[in-house]
């Protein structure tokens, strides 16, 4: 008998969280590189190695918010209609709060790290723009539970908060304006699950529907980003595609939904494959359905390799392609290291409890790991080590973070929280 079956009827499955567990790790690895390596040494086989690796945390991390919905559609596939409207409104409302949350880290990294808590622009701007959080945030519907105040009001004195902090800092301080409004991971994780709300009615019952949508965002990114930005003002453009910025600027959104969203919407798809095996009545039938999915995965992600010439002079002639294949081949390897945290959930495997951990509380850790890997917890040691003491670093870090995701969860079961959303 299988120790992974989750309770019949949850939407939890060991092994999805175990697989979080490794976009953390890998997020960890590329971003801790990222900020402590000597810029000479980010070159060569060992840098390369690095970012093909840590590069898989992100997609991992989208793709596996649309699991997580497909698997819990597929948990509540009984549910009267009033109840899944409810839980409609919740997913929404969820993905509005991580939005925040993004919003919210971006504010409080630049308080810190640059010491502006302390100055007029951070003092007015950024109080401001925290009071605007903060209301926005008591306005989300799975807040008004506990908050049953009106929930425009709340809305609407965010909105104001907000505009009149961003104005301030427009003038007062151009290049934070433009930092903290930047569309980072969180935004575009809160993004898709909107978006997936929305798509719900059409795609619940229609896995396959999922995953063709996502191919369609992916095959239209160069469409639309040679859209971009247009009339939109950068904070928006930059949830809608990559486009090029003003020379030397930073991109106004390091994740835009196109193609980043075709992730997220294959992901759904897969997880409605996963939930509905993982509710029949049939031992590690779940954990079956990721094998099969893996062998699946490892042929598409052989097929769409960059390194096959076949595929390399495809995209040589076809270059409008390139947003879909990298996508695909992402999404197939994801279906592979799936597959491998089949066993790594398994309750003999040494580690176990602290992968699962990871994963669980991969938002906490997402947002305390920045601090160290780039904020002022790293200054003595930014762009200052080589791999030896990068490895090191990274090994300390890592077991510094699984102690506080441990911690963490501790804390909120003895305080009987309810489990926050993933950083998924």
């Amino acid at each position: 008998m299988s120790t992974n079956a989750p309770p019949a009827g949850s939407a939890r499955l060991p092994y999805i969280d175990a697989l979080r567990g490794v976009a953390v790790l890998l997020m960890i690895l590329l971003h801790a590189a990222d900020g402590w390596l000597k810029p000479g040494l980010k070159d060569g086989l060992g840098w390369m190695a690095i970012r093909t690796l840590g590069g898989q945390a992100a997609p991992l991390f989208l793709l596996l918010a649309g699991v997580g919905v497909g698997i819990g559609w597929s948990a509540r596939e009984a549910s009267a209609p009033d109840r899944r409207a409810d839980a409609r409104r919740t997913l929404w409302s969820r993905g509005l709060e991580i939005v925040i949350a993004g919003y919210a880290l971006r504010l409080a990294m630049w308080w810190i790290d640059s010491g502006t808590i302390l100055r007029l622009p951070g003092i007015v701007g950024g109080g401001l723009l925290a009071a605007g959080y903060w209301a926005l945030w008591q306005a989300l519907p799975h807040r008004r539970a506990k908050h049953p105040r009106s929930p425009l009001l709340w809305a609407g004195a965010g909105a104001a908060c907000c505009v009149l902090a961003l104005l301030y800092l427009a003038d007062r301080e151009p290049r934070a304006h433009h930092t903290l409004v930047r569309v980072d991971v969180l935004q575009t994780i809160g993004a898709a699950m909107v978006i997936m709300a929305v798509l719900e009615p059409l795609v619940r019952a229609r896995a396959w529907l999922a995953c063709v949508l996502g191919a369609a965002v992916a095959l239209l990114t160069p469409v639309m980003g040679a859209l971009m930005p247009g009339d939109l003002p950068a904070a928006l453009a930059g949830y809608v595609a990559p486009y090029q910025a003003l020379p030397g600027a930073a991109p106004s959104g390091r994740f835009p939904l196109f193609p980043w969203l075709a992730h997220a919407l294959i992901g759904t798809g897969l997880g409605r494959v996963l939930g509905r095996a993982a509710q029949r009545p049939i031992a590690a039938a779940g954990e079956r359905a990721a094998i099969e999915l893996a062998v699946l995965g490892a042929a598409i992600a052989l097929v769409c390799c960059e390194s096959i010439p076949e595929t390399a002079s495809l995209l040589v002639r076809e270059p409008w392609l390139t947003p879909a294949v990298r996508v695909l081949y992402r999404v197939g390897l994801s279906m592979v290291l799936a597959a491998l945290c089949v066993a790594l959930a398994s309750s003999r495997m040494p580690g176990q409890r602290s992968l699962l951990a990871l994963g669980r509380a991969s938002l906490a850790v997402y947002c305390v790991h920045l601090e160290f890997a780039f904020g002022l917890a790293a200054e003595p040691i930014r762009k200052a080590l080589g791999y030896p003491g990068f490895l090191l670093g990274t090994v300390l870090l890592v077991g510094a973070m699984t102690a506080f995701a441990q911690l963490w969860l501790g804390q909120r079961d003895r305080l009987r929280l309810p489990p926050r959303p993933a950083l998924s």
